[in-house]
């Protein structure tokens, strides 16, 4: 197996822990939506599907965004390197 994709595959794992240890720490915090709720949200990613949810717009149009982002990243890094 390539050793680039190892790397990438092991810098995507590593980021996706980084990414939720952030998440969790900032949802500890007082980060309150304008009635004082906290806002929070969820992707699953189903092959390159994502469905979101969201307590707000603001939050879901940032994890669509968050999403798109993502599955652009894994075509690129699974079908476009693998079968080149």
């Amino acid at each position: 197996m390539d050793q680039s994709l190892v790397a990438a595959g092991f810098l995507l794992i590593l980021a996706g822990f980084v990414i939720g240890l952030v998440s969790l720490l900032r949802s500890q915090g007082s980060h309150a939506g304008s009635r004082g709720e906290k806002r929070r949200g969820t992707v699953i990613i189903i092959g390159p599907i994502p469905i979101i949810f969201g307590s707000d717009p603001g939050i879901a149009r940032m994890l669509l965004i968050l999403s798109i982002i993502l599955v652009i990243v894994l075509i690129e890094v699974f079908v476009l390197r693998l079968f080149p």
